[in-house]
C-alpha cells in the first residue's frame, strides 16, 4: 500500500474466504478459498487466541495432547501471531500484541492455579525448515541460539526414524 501496488489479496470474515486476484497478461484472473477461520489485517492477536487456540485448554485438561500449528509462506506473519511483540503486563492483562503461545500457557496456568494443583509443563517450540525441524527452546553445547547451534530433532512415524 505504502509502495501504491495494488490489493492482491482480500479476506471475508463471515464468508470465511480469502480471495485473489491476478493480473496476467492484462486479464484479471480471481480465486477464492475457504477455510476453517479467516483473520484479516486488522484482526488482533487476542482475536485469533480466542477463537482458534483458547478452545484446546480445555482439550490439554481433557488429557489430550494439543498442538498450536503456524504453516504459510515466509514474512506472512506466523512468528509475530505465536510469538508476539512485547510480553509487558499491566495490571496482570498482557498489552494486545501478545501471541498466541504465550496466551495459551498462561491460561494453562491460570486454570492450574485455580485448582492448587502442583504440576510441571512440557514444551516444545518446533521449526520445520529445509526438511529438518530444530527445537528452537534447546541450546547445544549452553552457545547462543543460532542457526548453526540449534539443536536438530528426529523425526519418527511408525517407530522407525525417518
Amino acid at each position: 500500500m505504502r509502495c501504491n501496488k495494488p490489493v492482491v489479496i482480500s479476506c471475508k470474515k463471515q464468508q470465511r474466504e480469502v480471495a485473489t486476484v491476478h493480473n496476467i497478461v492484462n486479464k484479471q484472473i480471481d480465486k477464492t478459498f475457504t477455510f476453517d477461520k479467516v483473520f484479516g489485517p486488522s484482526s488482533l492477536q487476542i482475536d485469533l487466541f480466542q477463537q482458534a487456540v483458547f478452545p484446546s485448554v480445555s482439550e490439554v485438561f481433557e488429557h489430550f495432547s494439543c498442538d498450536i500449528f503456524a504453516y504459510s509462506q515466509i514474512g506472512i506473519g506466523k512468528t509475530y501471531s505465536m510469538e508476539g511483540g512485547t510480553a509487558n503486563a499491566k495490571n496482570g492483562e498482557f498489552q494486545n500484541d501478545v501471541g498466541v503461545i504465550l496466551r495459551f500457557v498462561r491460561q494453562i496456568c491460570d486454570k492450574l492455579e485455580s485448582h492448587n494443583s502442583h504440576y510441571s509443563m512440557k514444551v516444545s517450540f518446533l521449526e520445520p525448515y529445509n526438511e529438518e525441524i530444530v527445537d528452537l527452546l534447546a541450546l547445544k553445547e549452553l552457545k547462543l541460539l543460532e542457526d548453526k547451534f540449534k539443536k536438530q530433532i528426529a523425526v519418527f512415524e511408525d517407530g522407525e526414524i525417518l
